[in-house]
């Protein structure tokens, strides 16, 4: 006989070798000790996680002739042909999933098991199944004979009708932690008698993503490339991915938005052959585990030796969460696309550009990244806010005025240039009127003549420039500034053409905001 893959090798024989399903195993074994045994079951859950395998051991502990606490017993003449009884019938519907084969199906039900007290069939893939051979199949699920069994497996439950999902007991398998997948391994490697370090063998858990079947095909696959022993770099090449020096080196460089470091790296990527696909992966999960640590200031959620952890605590101090967050959903979304690109490295080159540089970007997150990483570089120093600029002084309506007299009255200013009449208008409105302050504060005053004035709004400001005309606002503004300067002073309202406005400009626009100040300047 030829070589047999691990995964098939070290398949469970019984329940009790069946990894990170607790509540499946001991419910079928109650029911089997108990005599609760139903007649058709429905298995669903990630790929990898069991679902056949435990349909295999339960269909042998039914018939088991002495089963032990519910479980095979290993030594009785129906356990001793496994892999070779007439009485369990696995059937693949991805490959049989029409109506005459579920016609056949029905007819075959009629007969006996040759040996135990049970047949069972093992529908695998179930949701495949067209809708004709659902619906050939519903009467037979519901009332089959007493001696026969339905397990149906299935990784995509949502495909199936619920009135099969209703003849049946559903269990839903898990993913396997990697914890549960390294133990496996850890138990494998020693049966095989190979020499493996943990962080290999982690790293192997990890990359399954609770997919143990996944697991054992890498860790068979690790075998033939190592030469004896299984160590994290063999891991590292069989994935195809960079190591943990590398990788953290290259979220530094996020960290910094340092571009052209980021795609110096991606090149050297390229040229060793590894997979991009793979390798941002690789840094989603780092920056996963990075937002966690900082999120919770603890590796037990992780599964991190300390090496690691100290790597992580480090990053975390050079990212915001916000920036984490915005990188790992760029880097996910990134995942999919490049399953169907044929243009990897521009997509990933790309990507790297919009995380480092949020400014490129106009949606409100990559806003709010600019935000913070200027406030990060404010705290540091690299920017400064300069000092706003004076506001013209208010020319004093009585020269005799004794000093006490004026440090009493409002800031107004009766008589002279009408622009100056108005800084000083506005400049009362800030302490007097909160509310009519915020609907002029960002308009442009132009005199037109002693006594007319425009006020110029922006296009992102244009709803204040409706809100004065319609809520007469523009009448109260007239008013007052008459009122100072003794003249009939008129008002026209004008709003600037719509204009695209870059990322740059919204983000001092933040920054003034945020600040209080008038200017940023940067240095």
């Amino acid at each position: 006989m030829g070589y047999v893959a691990l995964y098939r090798r070290f398949r469970p024989k019984s329940f009790d070798s069946i990894a990170g399903q607790e509540h499946v195993v001991k419910t079928l074994k109650n029911q089997i000790k108990n005599n609760r045994i139903s007649h058709a079951y429905l298995f669903c859950g990630p790929r990898g996680t069991g679902k056949t395998s435990a349909a295999l051991v339960f269909a042998h502990a039914v018939n088991c002739m002495s089963n032990v606490d519910g479980d095979v017993c290993g030594e009785c003449e129906y356990c001793r042909q496994s892999g070779e009884n007439i009485d369990i019938v696995e059937i693949d519907a991805a490959s049989n999933n029409g109506v005459d084969e579920i016609r056949n199906l029905r007819e075959m039900v009629r007969y006996m098991p040759a040996v135990g007290r049970y047949k069972v069939y093992i529908i695998d893939e179930v949701h495949m199944l067209s809708a004709g051979a659902f619906n050939a199949l519903l009467k037979t699920l519901e009332e089959p004979p007493p001696y026969v069994i339905f397990i149906l497996a299935t990784t995509e439950v949502h495909k199936i009708p619920a009135t099969i999902i209703s003849r049946c007991q559903r269990f839903d398998f898990k993913a396997i932690t990697p914890k549960e997948i390294t133990q496996v391994l850890k138990g494998i490697a020693s049966k095989m008698n190979i020499p493996a370090d943990n962080d290999a063998l982690a790293a192997i858990a990890r990359w399954a993503n609770g997919g143990l079947r996944d697991a054992i095909g890498l860790f068979d696959q690790t075998i033939d490339y190592s030469d004896g022993k299984i160590t994290l770099d063999c891991v590292n090449q069989v994935i195809g991915t960079a190591g943990i020096d590398f990788t953290m080196s290259f979220i530094d460089a996020i960290a910094d938005g340092n571009t052209a470091e980021l795609l110096r790296k991606t090149d050297e990527i390229v040229n060793k052959g590894k997979d991009l696909a793979v390798f941002a992966k690789d840094v989603t999960n780092h920056l996963r585990n990075i937002l966690l640590y900082s999120l919770t200031k603890s590796a037990e959620m992780l599964d991190i030796d300390t090496e690691t952890e100290k790597l992580y605590s480090d990053a975390a101090k050079k990212f915001t969460n916000t920036r984490l967050m915005r990188a790992i959903e760029l880097l996910s979304s990134l995942e999919s696309e490049l399953r169907y690109s044929g243009q990897a490295r521009i997509i990933v080159e790309l990507t790297l550009i919009k995380i480092c540089r949020p400014e490129v970007s106009d949606d409100i997150e990559s806003l709010r990244d600019s935000v913070e990483q200027l406030q990060k570089q404010i705290a540091s120093g690299a920017i400064k806010a300069a000092p706003a600029e004076a506001q013209p002084q208010p020319k004093k309506s009585s020269p005799a005025a004794p000093a006490k007299e004026v440090k009493k009255q409002a800031p107004t200013v009766t008589g002279g240039a009408l622009s100056d009449v108005w800084k000083a208008y506005v400049s009362e409105l800030k302490k007097t009127d909160v509310r009519m302050y915020g609907y002029i504060k960002n308009c442009t005053f132009s005199q037109t003549s002693e006594e007319s004035a425009e006020l110029i709004f922006s296009a992102n400001d244009a709803v204040f420039a409706n809100s004065l005309e319609r809520l007469n606002k523009k009448e109260l503004i007239c008013k007052a500034l008459s009122e100072k300067t003794g003249k009939n002073i008129s008002i026209t309202v004008k709003c600037e053409a719509a204009n695209h406005e870059s990322g740059t400009d919204k983000v001092e626009k933040a920054l003034e905001g945020l600040l209080s100040k008038d200017k940023i300047e940067i240095v």
